[in-house]
């Protein structure tokens, strides 16, 4: 097992309080940490569980006013562990003032890259662009936000996780990398549908993620929204409402853009034609997709298929 001491002293620097039995349930397969106090700290874990629990998460006692910046299974490594399972990669923004239950599942290898970062400084600097973001600095907000992967964030992830320590700057190097990192998620926050934010409650959180699950579990075929209104047990508005609110766009724009990254993914990783493609996801309608793809990744499915 990989010695923990640096990690443990990481999480006393910031006093996080992680709970006496969880270092016992998880096996440590790789960790960084970085105290860029006071403004903001960093930690990338990959770890394996060992038996299914769960725990409430807390805020560092170190971190007041701030905002998590939380990328999971982001960086799809190859599975040399056998019997290990992977979770789908989730970009997670919530304030550290919230509590929140953690849920471990044994069996399941975790890579998970945690920015904090307080909401003085993030304000500082957007300078005149932070009243665009009110929604998410205006923290006295119990909110979650997930955002959709984009290239860039994919990348930069993967840059702070595997590159290696410099002989110098190193410090000033992985700063710069994650200020980037950020830069580009507040891009994707740009780009959201702006509504009034109300308070979540953990009850609200998961009947919505029930949505979204039923949405993604089979991309090929729609759902009613009569159906989804009945899986989250609430009415179609206060559900539109909310799941607009986490995941910042429609529930219909949300389908769609899931629908057209995996027939990218399917483009560009199975070398199958545009039109079986379509026909898999759903589509009778050639034209239709090609319009649909083009909409949600930029450019005509054909030219995608052919890039490098």
């Amino acid at each position: 097992m990989k010695d923990t001491s640096g990690l443990l002293n990481f999480f006393k620097k910031i006093q996080y309080n992680y709970g006496t039995d969880t270092v016992h349930y998880l096996e440590v397969l790789d960790y960084k940490t970085f105290d860029f106090f006071p403004e903001m700290a960093m930690f990338s874990l990959s770890y394996i569980v060992h038996k299914t629990f769960r725990r409430n998460s807390t805020t560092p006692s170190y971190f007041d006013n701030a905002i998590c910046f939380y990328f999971k299974n982001v960086v799809q490594e190859p599975d040399t562990i056998s019997n290990t399972q992977t979770e789908k990669p989730v970009v997670h923004i919530f304030p550290y003032s919230a509590t929140r239950i953690s849920n471990f599942k044994k069996g399941e290898k975790v890579q998970v890259l945690c920015v904090i970062i307080r909401i003085p400084y993030l304000q500082a600097l957007l300078g005149t662009e932070a009243e665009n973001f009110n929604f998410l600095l205006n923290n006295y907000h119990h909110f979650l936000i997930e955002e959709i992967l984009t290239d860039d964030i994919v990348r930069l992830v993967t840059e702070i996780i595997y590159s290696k320590r410099q002989e110098v700057l190193t410090d000033f190097n992985y700063r710069i990398v994650s200020l980037q990192l950020i830069f580009s998620l507040f891009k994707s926050l740009s780009k959201r549908d702006q509504i009034k934010f109300q308070k979540l409650n953990e009850g609200d959180i998961i009947s919505i993620y029930k949505v979204k699950e039923r949405l993604i579990h089979d991309l090929s075929q729609p759902v009613t929204i009569e159906e989804l209104s009945k899986i989250a047990g609430m009415n179609i508005n206060k559900m539109r409402k909310l799941f607009i609110q986490i995941f910042g766009m429609g529930i219909y724009d949300y389908f769609q853009k899931n629908r057209m990254l995996e027939a990218a993914k399917m483009l560009k990783n199975q070398k199958i034609s545009v039109s079986e493609v379509g026909y898999l996801l759903g589509f009778e309608n050639l034209s239709h997709f090609t319009r649909m793809f083009e909409r949600y990744i930029g450019m005509k499915p054909k030219a995608y298929s052919m890039l490098n």
